[in-house]
């Protein structure tokens, strides 16, 4: 229940960092016609809340089940290692705005970072599999 009350405090300071550090959310129906992989992100387009969310495929509150689920098999029944109750991803196009957001998460008084999970890989490559796709960054 304090997750809850958390929710949308939380989802604030996450849409501020994302907002200053140029990242993006993911996009509940990317356009089937884009092109790039990038369609599938966007920036938070700072339209009233609920259309937002609407927009956007959000994180929200772990689910009570998969809650006791990770406690039974991951935390060996220690509730206070369960740090991703109320949880949100940003998406970044490159690891600088990535550390930089960690950077502004370091350095905020109300912040405490227990952990950090960031995965970084290659999206997509040409036909015959030698030119790069897109880079991308997050904190699932």
């Amino acid at each position: 229940s304090q997750a809850f009350l958390l929710q949308d405090c939380f989802l604030a300071l996450v849409v501020r960092l994302a907002q200053s550090h140029r990242g993006q959310f993911r996009v509940r129906n990317p356009d089937a016609d884009a092109s790039e992989l990038l369609a599938m992100f966007a920036p938070w387009d700072g339209v009233d809340i609920v259309s937002s969310r609407r927009k956007f495929e959000l994180g929200g509150l772990k689910s009570v089940a998969s809650a006791v689920n990770k406690l039974d098999f991951a935390h060996f029944n220690e509730p206070s290692s369960l740090v991703d109750i109320c949880r949100e991803t940003i998406f970044f196009e490159s690891v600088e705005d990535l550390a930089s957001c960690l950077s502004s998460m370091e350095q905020d008084p109300t912040l405490e970072i227990v952990r950090v999970k960031s995965t970084m890989t290659v999206e997509g490559y040409d036909d015959d599999g030698t030119a790069p796709g897109t880079h991308f960054s997050g904190m699932p």
